[in-house]
């Protein structure tokens, strides 16, 4: 079976107060459904009063243990909220996904989509600094940010779960 393997700090924080979200039974399910795909999720979220710079890196050796075959690199929320530039934040991503390439993982870069509680501009220069990185590095990104802007979605309904009603940031 294909075996994909998700480092995440963005999709479900699983940290998160009724985070019910499992994007690999999501992820699973749009790609076919059971069958001949394995999906993991490694958290890269940071413990409070920690770097989520850190967080993602210490994560990475639980994501090259699992022996995916590709890789998706959902992280960099948590770093961008916490006042790290995207260029900043772009130099850890491409450590991580230099190193995914080093143990034999295929990396697939994830430009998120606009933080509702980031400045439009940084959002929008993290989602560039990806696209550009991956290109850069010829492996495959998975454009969020441009998936949202085409919708037209604004960026506190792209968060707001359909089942709750809670206020969102």
């Amino acid at each position: 079976p294909l075996r994909l393997a998700l480092l995440d700090d963005f999709i479900a924080n699983t940290n998160s107060y009724a985070a019910t979200a499992l994007p690999e039974q999501e992820l699973a399910t749009m790609l076919g459904g059971p069958g001949p795909l394995s999906f993991s999720r490694v958290n890269a979220t940071a413990r409070t009063g920690s770097s989520p710079t850190l967080a993602a890196i210490s994560a990475l050796p639980r994501l090259i243990v699992s022996r995916p075959d590709f890789a998706l690199l959902a992280v960099g929320s948590e770093a961008l909220r916490n006042d790290q530039t995207p260029v900043a934040w772009c130099r850890t991503l491409l450590f991580l996904a230099q190193a995914c390439q080093a143990a034999g993982i295929e990396p697939i870069l994830v430009a998120l989509p606009e933080l509702p509680d980031l400045p439009a501009a940084t959002s929008r220069s993290a989602a560039l600094l990806t696209k550009e990185l991956g290109l850069s590095l010829g492996i495959a990104v998975i454009d969020l940010y441009s998936r949202q802007r085409l919708n037209r979605v604004e960026s506190a309904a792209w968060y707001q779960h359909e089942e709750l009603d809670l206020p969102t940031p």
